[in-house]
């Protein structure tokens, strides 16, 4: 309180009770919006100090996983906070999808699509790269292009989820499997020890 005159009665501090002034109770709050650039009203007049706009650190990642799984996006930044955040769905916004990261305990097919961040402070905003998110129903791999070549040996292609590991195998009596090899979807085999099997099976499993 400044007094800008002489006062007669205002001559020492406030009693905090007593005769002189009690303090109302208020019921007050405060809306969160206001700290969200983007939810300001129209022509909201905004005072700058030392105010660095916002900056993507780290940009997110692709991402890939199969249904009903776990997966995330997360950014750093910089920048003078509060800082805000809006995640996009192939380029609308989701609602809800306001922190740093955005997380799914059991993704869904549907759910597949580019993702992409809109990062915002005082100062102004910045729009991180597109990420794709991709769902697969299984990591069930597919043998494909079955070549048996009586110089070069018996060959096919494995495909699976792409960066998913997969180990093919051999049997002769569908019982006993031996590994061959493993590698990275998508990928090719070939198997030039062949000469003397009268029967051979393959397969190709997902490798934990």
């Amino acid at each position: 309180m400044v007094a800008l005159f002489p006062s007669e009665y205002a001559t020492n501090f406030w009693q905090r009770t007593g005769n002189y002034y009690n303090a109302p109770t208020r019921d007050w709050a405060f809306d969160q919006n206001f700290l969200n650039v983007g939810k300001l009203p129209p022509l909201t007049l905004l005072a700058l100090g030392n105010t660095n706009p916002p900056a993507i650190v780290t940009q997110p990642t692709n991402q890939t996983v199969i249904a009903g799984g776990p997966t995330s996006f997360s950014i750093t930044t910089g920048g003078t906070p509060p800082v805000s955040y809006q995640w996009r769905f192939n380029s609308t916004n989701l609602v809800g999808a306001t922190n740093a990261a955005l997380t799914w305990n059991a993704v869904t097919t549907n759910q597949a699509g580019i993702y992409s961040v809109i990062v915002t402070n005082l100062a102004g905003s910045a729009i991180s790269s597109n990420v794709v998110l991709s769902v697969y129903a299984s990591a069930v791999p597919v043998l494909n292009g079955v070549v048996l070549n009586s110089t070069s040996g018996f060959q096919f292609t494995i495909t699976g989820v792409p960066g998913f590991n997969y180990a093919v195998q051999a049997s002769s009596n569908l019982v006993d499997w031996v590994p061959l090899m493993t590698n990275t979807s998508p990928f090719g085999f070939m198997d030039t020890n062949t000469a003397g099997s009268q029967l051979r099976f393959y397969r190709a499993i997902e490798a934990q």
